[in-house]
This record gives C-alpha cells, structure tokens and sequence, in this order.
C-alpha cells in the first residue's frame, strides 16, 4: 500500500484504540508515533537515536503511551531486557490551527449545478471536507485508509498485466466514472498526472497536496500490480495552486537503501 512519512505533525493528533481516542499534543510523543507508524515495531535504543532525546525522557513518553493503549510493549522472549514498541492505535486525524482555511461566506455562495449523480456526490464531498478544513480537522489517515480499500476493489476489476496495460485501463476507469482525467508522464519511474481531480480541484488553496484518497486508491492500484509495496508521494496539487496533480510511484524493492 502507500506508505507514508515519520515525521512530526503540527497540532494535536488523534489516535484511536478499542476503548478510546487520545489527542497527543507533545511533539516527541508525536514524532515517536510517526516513525512506528511509518516503520513498524522498533527498540527503545532505535526510537532513542532516531529522536537524539536522553533515555530518560524517551522513556517517559512511552511509558505514557503505553499506558493509555496508543502502543504496546513486546518483550523479547530471549532478552527480557530488551522491548520493542509498536503502535497499537489508529492515527486518525489531527487538530491544528495552521491546518484552518478561511471560513466561505455561505449566504453569497453562487448555486450549484449538478450535471449527473457523480456531481452531486462530488460536491458533497468537496463541501464536507472544506468544512472540516474551516475547523482545523485534518483526517487525511482516514482518507488513506478508505482509499486503500477502494483500490483493492478497482484492482479486481482491472484485472492483471503489464504495466502499460494496467494504466490504459486505469485512464479508462478514471475516465468513465468521471474522475478526471489521468495521463502517464513516464513509466519509469512510473509518474501519473490526473486533471480536474475528483478529490482536490474544488477545494480551497492550501498550499500542500491534499490527495489522500487518491493515494490510496493508486498505492493499492500498483501494489497489486507490482506484488509489492509502493511509495506514492504527491508532488503536485490543486491544493498547492498547481494546474494538475503528479503522483510518482515507486516499488519497495526499487527504492533506495
């Protein structure tokens, strides 16, 4: 699937465990959860020289962490003196004041028109996220996720061949369910440019790309292609003021050491 970033998020993040959601505020609480999230289960002496904070403070972020469930603790059955950390909980979203855009003025908001059902849900989909993005409320994980598990479905109805292949009938999709429309700038690396993107090119400027769904439906896309993990990273957006968005995918066994 799309693999995301270790780095630190801006704001409050919010994770999610059976019992409850926790907003993390602390930076180092938030840098330790994305790089378990990004990376998977690590040492207290990995997490320690990833973040060049002293033992002693690392671990009393994860032993708060632990302790309301956002991670667990595994001890080696053959070093009971040495434990891995994993995250337990879901990333969900994050609170930030610097993620709020401009509140629109609703009583001078021209009228809508909707040309087919796929407008429609379009529109509503645009008008809820902006609304959240007017509140601070950022849950692109979610959309990831949900992203994830339409692409698997989008998979199986492509079918399986060659690359070429795969992308011509990705266009194809794209084009009849109106998406948009999607063209290949390369295929090695393999770089897709989609125009009048469904999820990004009617929000606000933001001034970063925004396409998490979309992410998610290609990761899944060519994971299943490939056979293997890929790395999508979005390098332009509507979002950011861009005229297109550029995705460049990349397979885990070709990304560098």
């Amino acid at each position: 699937m799309a693999q995301g970033g270790g780095l630190k998020r801006e704001g409050v993040g919010l994770y999610s465990t059976r019992d409850s959601v926790y907003p993390i505020e602390s930076p180092v609480k938030q840098s330790i959860l994305s790089m378990l999230e990004s990376e998977g289960p690590l040492s207290f002496d990995e997490i320690v020289g990833r973040l060049g904070k002293a033992k002693s403070t690392v671990s009393v972020h994860l032993k708060g962490l632990s302790g309301d469930g956002v991670i667990d603790v595994q001890t080696d059955p053959d070093d009971a003196r040495r434990k891995t950390f994993l995250l337990s909980g879901r990333h969900v979203g994050t609170l930030s004041a610097e993620d709020c855009v401009p509140a629109r003025n609703r009583q001078s908001s021209a009228a809508a028109e909707f040309y087919d059902v796929g407008s429609l849900y379009r529109f509503m989909c645009c008008q809820v996220r902006t609304t959240m993005m007017e509140a601070g409320i950022n849950i692109e994980p979610i959309l990831l996720s949900a992203g994830e598990m339409v692409g698997m479905s989008i998979a199986g109805m492509l079918g399986r061949g060659d690359v070429y292949a795969n992308c011509a009938a990705l266009s194809n999709f794209w084009r009849d369910y109106g998406l948009g429309t999607i063209s290949f700038e390369s295929y090695d690396p393999l770089v897709i440019v989609t125009t009048d993107c469904f999820e990004c090119a009617d929000l606000p400027n933001v001034g970063r790309p925004v396409c998490a769904f979309g992410k998610g439906v290609l990761g899944a896309v060519f994971s299943d292609l490939y056979g293997q993990d890929v790395t999508v990273t979005e390098t332009r957006c509507f979002a950011m003021g861009d005229e297109m968005c550029m995705f460049e995918i990349i397979p885990a066994s070709r990304k560098e050491p």
